[in-house]
This record gives structure tokens, sequence and C-alpha cells, in this order.
């Protein structure tokens, strides 16, 4: 799952529900981990016809601490579809047990990231059934987002810690933070630079490793066979190193699209930064992006004009806008 290879996970995830019933926690498990990933698919129904059976199955049992995190995935199905309801409730009562179990972190950390983002983008109706207005929402938003950064930071949670500074940097731009904004959005471009260095070098390793056992495996083999029997081996390896081929040719596309998340996020970076100099003095800007603050200066001259154009406005009305400009 973690190499967005979902349907194969889904595969794995059904073949391990088919063996006979086991301990409760792989049983909860299997359902949602197959829950996460047609979640990540975007196939919420699906999802939550297993979340449903882990639900059933934790309740009967009292295990409050998988019940929390149900929940919390069963908020995210319904913010796919587009249905608020309970969610934001779920989200409360996911992040209340999660503060009690600390094995949880991992988990507290992402609900906490996809609650943020959700309170940003839900409509004004479902804030108001649950007693939130717009800015309420916001402020809610804010605190669960930073919750989920220090979460993150405190377990070395990249992909957590990218979901926390993309909210908080969508709440910035909602609150007309354009600095706070700005910051965030340089930092969350970082992480997700480190996850596509972390991603690739994953891939190479997982080749290599590949390779390395079914070579090693065929070497075996070949040394307790006839020479019949060698030869079918032998071409058995040749089609082994064609996939290799083939896998190394995956690589080479999956670096080439990694070059172009990086320049694009490089691009991002930088059209960032000329923003940052329309709106601030140059100084003031590189201090910014220096120390995430600036520090306020004492100016001792300064002189401010106010100044208007008798009959601006009313010409204004007649001119087209380029004629009003020169």
């Amino acid at each position: 799952m973690d190499l967005g290879m979902y349907e194969e996970a889904t595969a794995h995830f059904r073949n391990g529900m088919s063996y006979p019933a086991g301990m409760l926690f792989f049983r909860l498990n299997l359902r949602t981990g197959l829950a996460e990933t047609f979640l990540k698919q975007h196939l919420p129904d699906s999802a939550l016809l297993y979340l449903r059976e882990a639900e059933g199955m934790a309740d009967e049992n009292k295990v409050e601490g998988c019940t929390a995190e149900i929940h919390g995935l069963m908020a995210e199905a319904y913010v796919q579809k587009g249905d608020y309801g309970p969610v934001f409730e779920w989200w409360e009562e996911a992040l209340a047990k999660h503060t009690t179990i600390a094995w949880f972190g991992q988990i507290e950390a992402r609900e906490a990231g996809k609650y943020g983002r959700a309170l940003l983008t839900a409509p004004a109706e479902a804030l108001r059934a649950t007693g939130m207005d717009r800015t309420a929402g916001q402020k809610r938003a804010g605190e669960v987002l930073r919750h989920a950064l220090r979460i993150g930071r405190d377990l070395a949670l990249l992909d957590e810690q990218s979901e926390a500074l993309l909210g908080l940097s969508e709440l910035a731009v909602q609150q007309g933070d354009s600095a706070s904004a700005l910051r965030f959005h340089v930092q969350y471009t970082l992480i997700k630079d480190s996850i596509l260095d972390a991603d690739k070098a994953k891939v190479f390793a997982l080749m290599q490793v590949r390779f390395q056992t079914e070579r090693k495996e065929q070497q075996i083999v070949l040394l307790g066979k006839d020479k019949e029997v060698q030869a079918k081996e032998i071409q058995k390896q040749k089609l082994v190193r064609n996939g290799f081929m083939g896998g190394f040719a995956f690589v080479a596309l999956f670096a080439g699209v990694f070059l172009f998340q990086r320049n694009r996020i490089s691009k991002e970076k930088k059209r960032s930064e000329e923003l940052l100099l329309n709106i601030l003095p140059e100084e003031v800007a590189e201090e910014l992006k220096a120390k995430g603050e600036a520090d306020a200066k004492q100016i001792d001259q300064v002189t401010v004009l106010f100044t208007d154009f008798k009959g601006f406005t009313a010409m204004s009305e007649k001119l087209t806008p380029k004629q009003l400009v020169r």
C-alpha cells in the first residue's frame, strides 16, 4: 500500500481474511487495512462496508482504541461522499480516545490532519450542525493541525507532517495571513521533497533485494539438477533477468517522474518567494524566510503623503482600465 499498489494490497488483505479466524486485532486490522486501500482509491462505500464490520467486532469486544480508529476512518469516508453528518463528532471522539493510548500516535496524527483539513473545506451548514461557525471551525482546525504537526515531528512521521503543514498553509490563506501561509508552504514543500527521496530509495532497495534473492534461489536449484533441468533453469534465469531489466526501466521512469515533481516544487517555491516580495520589502522578506518572523524596526524620519486628484472618480467611470492607467 505504501508503494501505491492498491489493487495488489486489496488482494493480499482479502487473502488474509480467507484464513481461519485468528486473534481479534488481526481480524480488525485486516478490515481497517482493506478500508484504507479503498479510501486511497476514493471508494468510500466499499470502505464503509468493511468499517461497519470492524465497528461491530470492536463494540462487541469493547476495544475502545480500535473503535476510535474505525470512527476516524468512517469520518473520512463520509467526507469523501460529501455527507458530513456526525463526522466531526466522530473525529473529536477519536482524538479524545487516542490521547490515552501511546501506540496510536501515528493514527492520531493522521486523523488530526484529515480532521483539520475537513473543517477548512466543510460547508457552512455542516459546521452549524455541530454548533460552529466558519471562525470557530478555523480556530478548531488550527488547534488539531498543530497537534498533528507536533506528533508528526515527535515521531518523525513525514506524511503526517506534510498533511498538517498543508492544512496550516490553507488555514493561513483563509485568514489572510500571507506570511504564515508562505512559511508553512515552504516547510510543506521541503517535507514533500524528502518523501519523494525516500520513496525513490525504497523502490531501488526493493528491486535490489528481489533480484539478489531470486539469483541465489536459482543458484541453489541449479546445483542439484541434471543438464536438461539446468537448461530449463537457465532459460528461467533469462526471464528473471529480463524481468529485472523491465523493473529497472520502471525505476528509471519513476526517477523521471520524481525529477519532474522536484522541478515543479522548485517553481512553486520560487513563485511563493516572488509573491512575498510583492507584498513586503526585500529585507523583511529575507528575514521572514530565515527566521520565520520579522523584528520591528525604529525609523526616525518618515514622510507620509495622502493625495487625491480632482475629478478622478468621475473620469474613472468614463475610461477603460487601460486608458485610466495611462
